[in-house]
Parts: C-alpha cells; sequence; structure tokens
C-alpha cells in the first residue's frame, strides 16, 4: 500500500513539472533587440539652447549627453 502511494506521488510530480514546463516553453516570446539611430547637435549659443532641444524632442530625440563645447547627442528608437 505503501508503494502505491509513492508510485502516485512520483506520477503526480512528474505531471506537475510536464505541465509547468508545458506553459513555460509556450509563453516564451521571441525578443527582437530594439535598434536606435544617433545624432548630434551643435546647440551654439545658450538662447538657441531651448530652440534646439525642443525641436529635437518633438521628433522623438532623446537627449543623452551634452559637452561643455556645445555639442549635443540624441538617441531614438529606429522606426
Amino acid at each position: 500500500m505503501r508503494l502505491r502511494i509513492n508510485w502516485v506521488l512520483v506520477l503526480l510530480v512528474v505531471v506537475a513539472m510536464f505541465v509547468c514546463g508545458w506553459t513555460a516553453l509556450g509563453q516564451r516570446q521571441v525578443v527582437t533587440p530594439t535598434q536606435w539611430e544617433y545624432t548630434v547637435k551643435h546647440t551654439g549659443t545658450i538662447e538657441k539652447t531651448p530652440t534646439v532641444l525642443n525641436e529635437l524632442g518633438a521628433q522623438g530625440w532623446e537627449l543623452v549627453n551634452v559637452t561643455h563645447e556645445g555639442w549635443a547627442y540624441f538617441k531614438r528608437q529606429k522606426r
């Protein structure tokens, strides 16, 4: 009788593992890496900087870095 209970438990564990594994495989999705495009703009004078940043932001560009010389680096997801 005890041997029969052990086999039933083993069978239940194997079935549970199969079901969990099967659903995990079914949920796997293929993820493609995000592709980016980049641009560099010279913002010029301090008065011109907000205008340049606002224009590029409206086009979907994200500011990544700014240098002391006034160069601004942008990126956005490729369309």
